[in-house]
């Protein structure tokens, strides 16, 4: 089974006046090979938009409690040193505002009210007395992290979705969206506009740097006016800042949702499937994904408002190379990081939701560690 290690953080992520919130939410996990050595490792992990509680509303009026509102999202260094894993540096990510001399701190408020039936609207964001917010136009939801050669870091998002640079200190310096989207939401519309009709909560997941050092990009489920049960996976290449690949992920029937993905072992893109559910349901998997065979279809999806997925389009290739839930992490609902070291161990973490809805046990954040004999080739 894997070894499961406790994360550690000796101070509050965020405070205020309001209180504080303690470490959770670590949403993607990124091994640092420049900053690692034999004696310690070191990994990168992003937070998503904060505590929350449950959905309210009907569809066309989805509400959120933002239970810290001012909540910042942050990027986080940790140490693994002698089967302790500690939290040794916070990044707020920030963004740089007109006529202000200093970068300002990004909040995790939606950007799109739902009551102006735009396409691909978020909830309205409330405080916990259930009073409105204010919607914020750069607000984010991190789900994945990326580090490129250049130390910057890249962070895919579900409200836009869409895909941010950010430099060592947290700025961004862009943020892409799907062509057509509200002008509610800032940055760059680049993105096939599809993207932008993704179902709520279900944005950009997971995000990876290929050997060819482009990006691929992960739907966390299909799009619901497309296909359900196939899952687009964006390219997008740094350099050009361009849309490169549109591809499809078919999602296996027990599974249904990307938490995470990395550049396995053998050279390929893993990435991590999982249904949500814990205990004897759980169903938790890592497939080795081959786009050589795929269909690339992002002329038409670049091309169109109106895109569908034409016939004959084949997804990507997958094979299982390891059962997570075989290794102990049934109990655990939400994995949203996969990484791997060169010595070849395999590396999990949880997602906690900041502690707010789970049992005792999935409410602490854990580095799971994984021998690699114990995954498949």
């Amino acid at each position: 089974p894997a070894e499961k290690i406790l994360i550690h953080s000796e101070k509050p992520l965020f405070a205020n006046s309001e209180g504080q919130v303690l470490l959770g939410g670590l949403s993607d996990l990124v091994y640092s090979a420049a900053e690692s050595n034999k004696d310690k490792k070191i990994f990168y992990s992003v937070t998503d938009r904060g505590p929350n509680g449950k959905e309210k509303g009907g569809k066309k009026t989805p509400e959120r409690a933002f239970l810290h509102p001012a909540y910042n999202p942050q990027i986080l260094k940790f140490e693994f040193k002698n089967k302790r894993v500690e939290l040794v540096q916070s990044i707020g990510l920030k963004v740089k505002v007109t006529l202000k001399p200093e970068p300002i701190l990004i909040t995790g408020l939606p950007n799109v009210n739902p009551l102006s039936n735009k396409t691909g609207a978020d909830e309205t964001p409330t405080d916990s007395k259930g009073t409105v917010l204010n919607f914020d136009a750069i607000g984010l939801d991190p789900e994945g992290l990326a580090l490129d050669e250049q130390k910057n870091f890249w962070v895919s998002e579900e409200y836009g979705p869409s895909l941010l640079k950010v430099n060592s200190a947290g700025v961004v310096q862009k943020r892409w969206l799907p062509k057509g989207s509200s002008t509610e939401r800032t940055g760059i519309q680049e993105l096939p506009s599809f993207y932008a009709k993704r179902k709520l909560n279900r944005g950009f997941e997971a995000l990876v740097f290929t050997p060819q050092k482009t990006l691929l990009v992960f739907l966390q489920s299909g799009v619901p006016h497309l296909d359900k049960d196939l899952a687009p996976i964006l390219e997008f290449d740094p350099v050009q800042e361009k849309t490169v690949g549109v591809y499809f992920y078919s999602l296996s029937k027990e599974g249904g949702k990307i938490g995470a993905a990395t550049l396995g072992l053998d050279g390929r893109i893993w990435v991590l499937e999982q249904n949500g559910k814990v205990g004897k349901k759980a169903w938790q998997r890592v497939f080795a994904i081959d786009r050589t065979p795929a269909t690339n279809v992002v002329k038409e999806a670049l091309a169109s408002e109106d895109f569908k997925i034409p016939p004959k389009t084949k997804p990507v290739e997958k094979n299982e190379v390891l059962n997570l839930t075989e290794k102990g992490l049934q109990d655990f609902e939400k994995l949203e990081g996969l990484s791997v070291d060169p010595e070849g161990f395999i590396y999990v973490v949880n997602d906690n939701d900041f502690g707010v809805h789970d049992s005792e046990v999935r409410a602490q954040n854990y580095l799971f560690v994984i021998k690699k004999e114990e995954g498949k080739k």
